[in-house]
């Protein structure tokens, strides 16, 4: 498939398509002829990642790393069944660690454990909850 069969195919620009490559989000390679083609395949597998945020990219390289158990909010939500609104709450209040990848939250399940686990014991005793350290991945317990 050429770049123009690409555009029309996902309703955009040639340029947004060879950006997508450049990327790494679509992965294209030049003919003899110096022309960008992209695999059929390609395409098909693109549409799987497009609106799933678990095959994203960030620089190249996949959003979250699955030896370490990084997950994204809405993951998360679906995964412990939560509210995404609970986990934000979290993050803003600085009682659940995080790291920042573009405009996506990293979350480390452990951490989201943890996070909940001190929530139901402590949810009379909003006061006493414990927030996160500078250091990511530590909770401590917050001064009063």
């Amino acid at each position: 498939m050429t770049l123009t069969e690409a555009a029309e195919y996902f309703g955009v620009t040639r340029q947004a398509i060879y950006q997508a490559i450049k990327v790494k989000k679509i992965h294209g390679y030049k003919t003899k002829s110096n022309r960008w083609r992209i695999p059929q395949s390609e395409v098909e597998a693109y549409i799987v990642r497009r609106y799933n945020r678990e095959y994203s990219m960030f620089e190249g390289k996949p959003l979250f790393n699955k030896e370490l158990c990084e997950i994204g909010v809405s993951q998360a939500a679906r995964k412990f069944k939560i509210r995404s609104q609970k986990i934000y709450y979290w993050l803003r209040g600085g009682y659940l660690s995080h790291q920042r990848r573009g405009a996506a939250y990293i979350l480390l399940e452990s951490d989201l454990k943890d996070c909940m686990r001190l929530f139901r014991n402590n949810a009379k005793k909003v006061r006493s909850t414990p927030k996160c350290s500078s250091n990511p991945h530590r909770l401590v317990r917050a001064t009063a």
